[in-house]
């Protein structure tokens, strides 16, 4: 630790301003080495301490484990910087730049610490792919962008003119890498995940009963039969050509995927029980 002299009480062998390494200290006094190279006591109200840049500590991060209750730009899985919060001995205050300008409490448990060495998650690059002239000046054909945010439908991306704005996914392809291949995929069935559990699924059938509660698999069960489901499937997929725009075909071909889900479901539950 290294600490700078305020007042030196006419002392000859400390210099106000100056700064001197402390080999010891107990509280009331610090160890130092004085100007003249001496080891000697002071008292440390006399000093500052100097916070040396080069030996701060790195700003402790952390990942988001529940982003329930917290303000819309956070999210789980989120990394974050993570602090006490002096208020609450529970809560850390997180926030997305080091200078907490906008920053968030939120309970401990809600956060998970990482080290240093934890690879961060890579934010997903995606490449534009389908150009439409009311997006010629804000997107570049065949450009790649990082993505900000997303929702079921829409990834939140920085434009050419830098300002931030939500566009639809199916203009978009995922840039693969070669840890995962597959991304492209997981994003077509996280979109009829999301479908099935927030969207209008959920309005229409849910009444907050699990999946395998809702008609789209109790049917197939009552029936002995996948029949419903896979017809319901097909049904939907021969309807998307009636269809006036990408937006509506894409949900109803997540509709079909959901459907044929429930059909594994219910194939699966024939098997566990010997059939």
């Amino acid at each position: 630790m290294k600490v700078r002299a305020i007042e030196t009480s006419r002392s000859n062998s400390i210099t106000a301003g100056n700064i001197y390494e402390v080999i010891d200290s107990n509280g009331d006094y610090y160890e130092i080495i004085d100007d003249k190279g001496n080891e000697r006591l002071v008292f440390t109200q006399r000093f500052e301490v100097v916070e040396d840049k080069e030996e701060k500590k790195p700003m402790r991060k952390g990942k988001i484990l529940n982003d329930f209750d917290l303000n819309p730009c956070f999210h789980t899985d989120d990394i974050v910087f993570v602090k006490d919060d002096p208020n609450d001995v529970d809560s850390y205050i997180i926030s997305k730049t080091e200078d907490f300008i906008y920053s968030n409490s939120v309970f401990k448990e809600d956060i998970e610490l990482l080290d240093d060495n934890t690879e961060e998650k890579k934010p997903t690059r995606v490449k534009y792919i389908n150009n439409i002239d009311t997006q010629a000046e804000m997107l570049t054909f065949g450009k790649e962008y990082d993505v900000i945010d997303e929702n079921s439908f829409s990834y939140r991306i920085k434009g050419n003119d830098g300002k931030i704005a939500y566009f639809l996914k199916f203009r978009f392809e995922v840039v693969e890498d070669e840890v995962n291949s597959y991304s492209s995929l997981k994003r077509v069935l996280d979109m009829a995940y999301d479908q099935a559990s927030s969207g209008k699924g959920k309005e229409r059938h849910a009444n907050n009963d699990t999946f395998e509660s809702q008609p789209i698999c109790q049917i197939p069960r009552y029936q002995g039969s996948i029949d419903f489901v896979t017809g319901q499937a097909i049904k939907k997929c021969l309807e998307v050509t009636k269809l006036p725009t990408v937006d509506a075909k894409v949900r109803e071909l997540l509709g079909a995927i959901n459907y044929i889900a429930a059909g594994i479901i219910v194939l699966q539950e024939g098997s566990n029980d010997g059939n």
